[in-house]
């Protein structure tokens, strides 16, 4: 997903579990984006997380 593709509306903020989100945080340090499935806006939805937000949330991107 190239970031000119990326909608403001697609991205949502998740949590996660604090190990969960201090893996994310070193693979994001390294420029490695990692794909999740989350429960999101009543659906499953696939997305990759782009970014880190406060209190062991993520910033996920999601295609539509």
């Amino acid at each position: 997903m190239s970031p000119e593709l990326i909608k403001p509306e697609n991205v949502h903020e998740v949590l996660v579990k604090s190990s969960e989100y201090y893996q994310l945080k070193k693979k994001l340090t390294k420029g490695i984006y990692q794909p999740v499935v989350r429960y999101i806006d009543g659906k499953v939805r696939t997305g990759i997380v782009i970014g880190l937000s406060n209190n062991l949330r993520v910033l996920v991107a999601v295609a539509e």
